[in-house]
């Protein structure tokens, strides 16, 4: 009774079939995940694939902290222990020819024995019947040797009278505040790093899941993919996110999360945040109906009109068509590949272990169903924050959302899906409560990244070094944003923040030129003023111990210089992941 609402959200799904089969076998397993975290030129040749040109191949091991390598030396074994083929070991005997004279070994006479002249001669050292071999063991290269400490920066503070041993094991437990500790240099997203840093950031990722794992004794494994009733003739049901994103970006819509998805996202935070019983309610059958139907005609003939669309629907229609969507896709927002690691999170033993392995686990997700993710539990976190007017709290929200995004494989109320049902619904409580902590990426991964580029630099030829004036940094302002601009010199203090440089810049470039040049920006859309171009445009830090790496706009400058005295800066269009 007390699941009553998971029980009927279930009820709503449409039936997979089931598999005796449920998860792939583990050396399929680690073969990906040697691929996953960019070692795929490492696996056996009867295994091995093509690495293309611009894929990782593990440059970043020498920073590697010990837990990461441990992680990445025990797959490695495994494989290469599944692969080795088992030969029987060659005996020393069977090298020299069997008519050879069996007679003990000749050494030289003991007096000279120990005569330094001879320390690098035969000596005694020769085969005998007792030798049976030699075999490598290991080896060491000559730059094991990290030539920095790694930082580990604590990112997150606990809320002041819970005991850093807290544990959430039950959906009805508080769930603490937990706060992001203030970082001068910023907070990074994963989409504000240049495609090899986020390679980079991907396989530290798995790394340090799988050290976390490991330490803790949890294991996972891909979850086989259920064959799902699929939606015939449709244009957005049951299709995959990526696919959404091409025909969005076919009609002009460019962004993170399907256009669709956010449309009705913005149309519940606009009229159904409210709604007393919003998710819960799902609204009349013929009604959800017919607004399908429009959704299919519209999406394809002129998708502009959507928005208008939706007003002729209640809240309770349109958020009932937010979960067919979720639910219809033909894989789950958390992925069969990283299911079963998410429904580990509950047996790490403190709420800060819980919270990294969330962390790491949603890094891992592919970067639409990362974003379609955040803009979906950005909306139940404000729902919840109007229970007092929806009367949804955060337990009710996630109970009924919880079966749109862990895929039950059986309806029933069993005592195993009712125990799945806990599971999913604190996960799910996380997720919402959390959000703010667990789509950033780890500041000992940047120093990490940072740490590689230093070594890097050390092997190749010295560059000229350029010297920067101290209080004064040159801003290059991408042609995107204004062909033809000029480097202009901003002064910065200790106080300076990245969201102050981009303002200073647009001052000065609308000084320089008349207004109505200066607000052509980025894809057409008008700049307006200082503020709605700080909100389109970010500073940039480029090249130097990082590729590059988009700056949130209170990231203090003379901080992030100090970690990067080699940048050039630039000024470019947000990335809004």
């Amino acid at each position: 009774k007390h699941f009553a609402d998971y029980w009927s959200e279930c009820d709503q799904l449409r039936p997979v079939a089931d598999d005796d089969e449920a998860a792939t076998r583990p050396s399929d397993d680690e073969a990906d995940w040697l691929r996953d975290a960019g070692f795929a030129f490492a696996l056996p040749d009867d295994v091995f694939d093509t690495v293309a040109a611009d894929e990782p191949r593990g440059t970043h091991v020498r920073t590697l902290t010990r837990e990461q390598a441990s992680a990445l030396s025990r797959r490695l074994n495994q494989v290469h222990g599944r692969h080795r083929p088992h030969k029987r070991r060659e005996d020393v005997r069977d090298v020299f020819s069997h008519n050879v004279e069996d007679r003990p070994p000749i050494g030289l006479p003991k007096e000279h024995r120990f005569r330094k002249s001879h320390w690098h001669e035969l000596n005694d050292t020769v085969a005998s019947l007792e030798v049976k071999g030699v075999q490598v063991i290991g080896y060491r290269g000559k730059e094991q040797q990290q030539e920095e400490p790694i930082s580990i920066f604590d990112d997150w503070t606990m809320q002041p009278g819970f005991d850093v041993n807290f544990r959430l094991t039950s959906h009805d437990q508080e769930l603490p505040l937990v706060s992001l500790t203030e970082n001068p240099a910023g907070v990074t997203r994963l989409g504000h790093l240049s495609p090899r840093d986020q390679r980079t950031v991907t396989s530290l990722t798995l790394m340090e899941l799988s050290a976390l794992y490991d330490q803790h004794g949890l294991t996972y494994c891909r979850r086989k993919p259920t064959r799902r009733k699929a939606t015939k003739d449709s244009h957005v049901l049951g299709v995959p996110l990526t696919t959404l994103l091409e025909q969005d970006a076919q009609r002009g819509f460019r962004g993170e999360k399907p256009w669709i998805i956010g449309q009705i996202l913005e149309y519940l935070e606009r009229r159904g945040l409210q709604e007393e019983g919003i998710l819960r309610v799902s609204g009349a059958a013929a009604r959800i109906d017919a607004l399908k139907a429009d959704l299919e005609t519209y999406y394809v003939r002129s998708p502009e009109k959507l928005p208008l669309v939706l007003e002729r629907y209640g809240p309770h229609e349109v958020a009932a068509l937010l979960k067919q969507i979720l639910r219809s896709l033909p894989e789950p927002l958390l992925t069969y590949k990283y299911m079963e690691a998410f429904l580990q999170v509950p047996q790490l033993p403190t709420l800060l272990n819980q919270l990294k392995a969330l962390n790491l686990l949603v890094l891992l997700l592919p970067a639409p169903k990362r974003e379609t993710l955040l803009a979906i539990v950005k909306f139940l976190d404000a729902v919840t924050r109007m229970e007092w007017k929806n009367r949804m709290s955060l337990l009710n929200v996630s109970m009924i959302m919880a079966p749109n995004l862990f895929t039950p494989k059986q309806h029933k109320a069993t005592e195993d899906n009712l125990r799945l049902a806990r599971l999913t619904t604190l996960i799910t409580s996380m997720l919402v409560c959390y959000q703010h902590l667990l789509w950033n990426v780890p500041s000992q991964f940047i120093d990490q990244i940072r740490l590689e580029y230093k070594m890097e630099k050390k092997h190749k030829s010295k560059k000229k070094e350029q010297h920067v004036k101290v209080g004064e940094l040159r801003i290059a302002v991408d042609s995107q944003v204004r062909p033809d601009a000029p480097v202009y010199t901003v002064r910065v203090d200790d106080a300076t923040t990245a969201g102050s440089v981009v303002r200073e810049v647009f001052l000065a470039m609308r000084f320089e030129e008349r207004r109505k040049d200066i607000l052509n920006s980025v894809s057409g859309e008008e700049a307006g003023d200082v503020e709605t171009f700080a909100r389109q445009h970010s500073l940039f830090e480029v090249g130097g111990t990082i590729g590059w790496r988009q700056l949130e706009c209170t990231a203090n400058v003379m901080s992030v210089f100090q970690e990067n005295p080699m940048a050039e800066w630039h000024i470019r269009p947000r990335h809004t992941s």
